[in-house]
């Protein structure tokens, strides 16, 4: 997987020297990939991933990819509820008002698994 991410970042590294360009970050755990970055940018290294992992015979499933994408204001976009290592990931809107001193992301319970909500 670091090999595959390498080439991939090395084939869009050269866009991402400008120093006016927000960082793009990529993380990988096993089999998982998370990029964090500017739409444009995540979106030109996700492209070259699939390039990369395609020229060495594997795929990503569209079905597992999943777009959160956050406004200047923090707050995201409308996401598809999904699954991921035994967590659900629901959209829920709220109304931005976290109280300070405690976590704007909570954890609870939910028919047995378990819930992510954020604010």
């Amino acid at each position: 997987m670091s090999g595959l991410l390498t080439a991939a970042v090395a084939k869009v590294k050269h866009d991402q020297l400008d120093d006016h360009k927000p960082p793009l970050y990529c993380w990988a755990y096993v089999d998982d990939i998370t990029l964090l970055g500017e739409v444009v940018a995540v979106k030109s290294l996700y492209s070259a991933i699939i390039v990369t992992v395609a020229a060495w015979g594997f795929t990503f499933s569209e079905r597992k990819t999943h777009w959160v994408s956050f406004g200047r204001d923090g707050f995201c976009d409308d996401f598809d509820d999904f699954r991921h290592l035994g967590v659900r990931f629901l959209c829920v809107r709220c109304d931005g008002n976290c109280r300070p001193g405690t976590s704007s992301a909570s954890v609870k319970p939910f028919g047995g698994r378990v819930l992510a909500t954020m604010c």
